[in-house]
């Protein structure tokens, strides 16, 4: 750089002395001399500003420095290293996991386990069926089936219980209109497991709303030892004779299939529905009462106090804690006590809104069904009253 600055100077300076010279032979005052002169102290100030630039270059110290200590290279990485790290990274991992899991139970209205709805209902969890078992109504009569026996762990369970030995009165309800078919096969499987130990048992379908029990099981005409009087109102419910179900090998009991009336309230509250559940005080006898969903009608907790014990069923899926709590308080509220809770789960919603949709397809379809086992007509009040109860 100091070579290329002096190669530029020297020419600038042969310039600027041919331009003092011809100023030495120029007259003062005059335009060319001005001119002349202008141009002169122009090169001298380019000439002034390269030379500086070289003085400067030219005064740079560039003698080698000294070493202190020679640079070696690294080994290994800077950090924790990778055993500490994955230690950290686990813990923090944990850490985190658990945090959620925690601000999910907490803000999950959902029960979690069986615990929780024990603790809702402050009472016991009877049983859990297995998914897809609330789908078939009758599986006692299965021989070595996984339902067929938690169904008699049940029944088991309740015919241990003091509150329910006495007198062996038994309501049923679902928590939610999810469970409505569970609760249907819980009170049908019930009533088979107890009829399986030599009881003399009667299923009320005390759902007067959407009655259709009767239709899906194999009856036939009742026998007379649970016959009443001749109705003396015009409910039309309970029948004078109930209908016999054929439970397979669990043996039968009988059934008093709902119907749809007028009033329902005057039908459930009336002295014929009252005196069809006290026959469960005789020796030997159980009646089995199921009814619609608590949150949905106020039906079940009409008959609360006819009955000794209520089994509650739910879905771990629909059912909320809080609902639990809720359907616990209007049972005692209205003078009755908490059996149990039965919990079943049917997969999610999602599982049982496409198996609604491909079976409502198959329908539209056209696929043959095989038709409904049609009712017997119930005998004459002249029939029923010649042959009560011995």
């Amino acid at each position: 750089m100091v070579a290329r600055l002096k190669k530029q100077i020297d020419p600038l300076g042969k310039q600027q002395n041919e331009l003092a010279q011809q100023l030495d032979a120029m007259t003062k005052g005059t335009s060319a001399y001005d001119a002349q002169q202008t141009a002169n102290v122009n090169l001298k100030s380019r000439i002034s500003t390269l030379q500086n630039q070289r003085d400067t270059l030219m005064g740079l110290d560039m003698a080698a420095g000294s070493v202190t200590q020679e640079a070696t290279p690294p080994t290994g990485s800077d950090g924790l290293g990778l055993v500490i790290s994955l230690a950290l990274g686990g813990a923090f991992g944990i850490a985190f996991g658990l945090l959620a899991a925690w601000v999910r139970l907490v803000f999950d209205p959902s029960p979690r386990s069986t615990g929780d709805v024990a603790r809702a209902v402050r009472a016991p969890v009877l049983g859990s069926l297995p998914r897809g078992a609330a789908k078939g109504l009758l599986a006692v009569d299965q021989t070595g089936s996984r339902t067929a026996e938690e169904y008699r762990s049940i029944a088991f369970r309740l015919a241990y219980d003091a509150r329910f030995a006495d007198r062996r009165r038994l309501l049923v309800v679902a928590a939610r209109d999810a469970s409505a078919q569970a609760a249907t096969s819980v009170a049908t499987n019930l009533a088979a497991s107890f009829a399986e130990t030599g009881k003399d048992v009667l299923l009320v379908e005390a759902d007067l709303r959407a009655p259709g029990l009767s239709a899906r099981l194999h009856t036939t005409a009742g026998r007379p030892g649970w016959s009443l009087p001749a109705d003396t109102d015009d409910n039309g419910w309970p029948a004078t004779r109930p209908l016999t179900v054929d439970a397979g090998e669990a043996g039968s009991f009988d059934l008093v299939a709902g119907q749809r009336v007028r009033n329902v309230a005057r039908a459930l509250t009336s002295t014929r529905t009252t005196q069809l559940i006290e026959d469960a005080d005789e020796s030997g006898s159980t009646v089995v009462v199921l009814a619609p969903p608590v949150l949905s009608y106020a039906d079940a907790l009409a008959l609360v106090d006819r009955v000794d014990g209520v089994v509650i069923v739910c879905d771990l899926r629909s059912v909320h804690r809080t609902e639990l709590v809720r359907i616990r308080e209007l049972i005692v509220g209205a003078g009755g006590t908490v059996l149990g809770a039965v919990t079943h789960d049917e997969g999610g919603h999602q599982a049982r809104d496409k198996g609604a949709a491909k079976g409502s397809g198959r329908r539209a379809a056209g696929s043959e069904l095989p038709p409904p086992a049609p009712r017997p007509a119930p005998p004459s009040n002249s029939a029923s009253a010649t042959a009560p109860r011995p």
